[in-house]
């Protein structure tokens, strides 16, 4: 099917066609039944796994009149599926970590406020994912993302993570995504990686510098919210971050 879908000069029929297939089979999705062979042809047929998660907020938000939205169980089980499918763990890119994290902001728009954070508490198997794609192993490569660029989206994103409009400013800031073993396994091999020689001492050195300044700006955001009178860095919901 994929040369097919690649060589035909009505490619973008193909693709057009398989999209829609998988659109009405995300609207008509049954919990624990997986995907129909009607979603497994249309998405060999398209190509359109990227398109996933944009197909999914599609199928929850439209009601038509053959249909109810995507809700429910079945929203929960085609999510972990939509998720599997688009960040596998073997990812072709070598850093489905960050492909995961770039694949958040999409799906929280399932939710109404809160973002990441909101999708975190309803849906656990977001967090069993990233759970899932860190016991995997972060690689060479990935080490700045999992060190660094994590704690800098979080941060830059924890005014979308707010889910209490009443006191928005007592509110704890987020960063369970850091505070989980999985996280502080993945830093410890890191750190061994760099103590064994595998990650090359400049390149070590240039890591461990900017990851004291993200956990500075982590820290510094966890003291203002206390200056506020907020209660953020207690416990495990609020400011208890990764282990420098």
């Amino acid at each position: 099917c994929v040369k097919v879908r690649d060589s035909s000069p009505f490619a973008s029929g193909w693709q057009q066609v398989g999209q829609a297939m998988v659109a009405r089979a995300l609207r008509a999705w049954s919990p624990g039944a997986g995907p129909s062979e009607l979603c497994s042809f249309g998405l060999e047929v398209s190509g359109c796994g990227e398109k996933l998660p944009n197909m999914l907020v599609e199928a929850a938000q439209a009601k038509t009149p053959d249909s109810e939205a995507l809700q429910g169980e079945a929203l929960a089980d085609a999510l972990r599926w939509v998720l599997e499918t688009t960040v596998p763990v073997t990812s072709e890119t070598g850093l489905p970590l960050a492909t995961f994290w770039d694949t958040l902001p999409v799906l929280a728009k399932l939710e109404e406020k809160g973002a990441e954070r909101a999708l975190w508490s309803k849906y656990p198997c977001v967090g069993e994912w990233w759970t899932a794609l860190l016991e995997h192993g972060a690689k060479q490569k990935a080490a700045a993302f999992v060190l660094v660029a994590v704690f800098q989206k979080l941060i830059d994103r924890q005014c979308m993570h707010k889910m209490d409009d009443a006191d928005e400013e007592a509110e704890e800031s987020w960063f369970a995504p850091v505070e989980c073993e999985a996280y502080q396994s993945a830093v410890s091999a890191i750190y061994e990686q760099m103590n064994c020689g595998e990650i090359p001492a400049r390149e070590a050195s240039e890591l461990l510098a900017h990851r004291v300044c993200v956990l500075v700006r982590k820290a510094r955001l966890v003291c203002a919210e206390r200056r506020r009178g907020g209660t953020g860095g207690k416990g495990g919901k609020g400011g208890k971050g990764g282990k420098g």
